[in-house]
């Protein structure tokens, strides 16, 4: 069944309308007329089921039929990653980790950062997209850039990771990691992080951890790590 995004649906919501844009797409490209069946989520875990009333391309309206509160996952997933310098590389990589799933995207500025700015509005698009795509309640949020030693200091997942390429000692991250338990896992910049960032990580309660012995681009190696947190969730 299609599925809709209105961060405005609520429980009391009864009647809804579609934009025009997502008007035309109901009908002009899905082909979908009065009577078909379509959901609506607030990216809350509020999923709605919702009858076509008027089938306009311009104005399509939904009639709400049931409404559903899914729950949230029991353990979180954060991802701290420097932004790529081609943003497309990074849109992919969230479109991914939103399909598999993941509940927070923090952009961090390193001292080794190609980038020092990052527009999100294009970001938060993707994860929208993404979480319609795979049929998912729950919209990742996506942060501002945050400098990494805020981060780190502001991190309060139970299982905290800094992923360096660097001489130290490290802890495998798929056989580190716990079932049931929330957890960030920090990305750095195509430089790396330096050894200072990394000491920092380390006096605020991380583990140095690795994802394999091949080098991955910043990208590869965030969604690496959304897979191996949620492989470790499986039963």
């Amino acid at each position: 069944m299609q599925l809709f995004y209105d961060a405005a649906l609520n429980e009391s919501t009864e009647n809804y309308r579609l934009s025009r844009e997502e008007s035309k797409h109901l009908i002009k490209v899905l082909r979908k007329k009065t009577g078909d069946f379509v959901q609506v989520t607030n990216g809350n875990g509020l999923l709605a089921t919702a009858v076509i009333a008027v089938a306009d391309e311009n104005k399509a309206s939904l009639q709400i039929t049931a409404k559903e509160q899914l729950p949230q996952r029991k353990s979180s997933f954060e991802l701290y990653l420097a932004p790529t310098k081609m943003t497309d590389r990074l849109e992919w990589m969230l479109e991914k980790a939103t399909e598999l799933g993941f509940e927070k995207y923090q952009p961090i500025l390193c001292a080794r950062s190609e980038r020092k700015e990052l527009k999100t509005e294009r970001l938060e698009k993707t994860v929208i997209s993404a979480m319609k795509q795979s049929g998912q309640a729950h919209l990742p949020k996506v942060e501002e850039i945050q400098k990494i030693q805020q981060a780190i200091a502001n991190c309060s997942a139970e299982q905290k990771y800094i992923c360096y390429c660097g001489e130290a000692s490290k802890v495998d991250l798929f056989t580190s990691l716990e079932n049931g338990k929330s957890a960030a896992v920090f990305i750095g910049p195509e430089g790396d992080f330096t050894p200072e960032e990394v000491a920092f990580a380390l006096d605020h309660g991380f583990q140095v951890a690795s994802l394999g012995t091949n080098r991955l681009r910043t990208e590869t190696a965030g969604l690496v790590a959304v897979m191996t947190f949620n492989l470790k969730q499986l039963p």
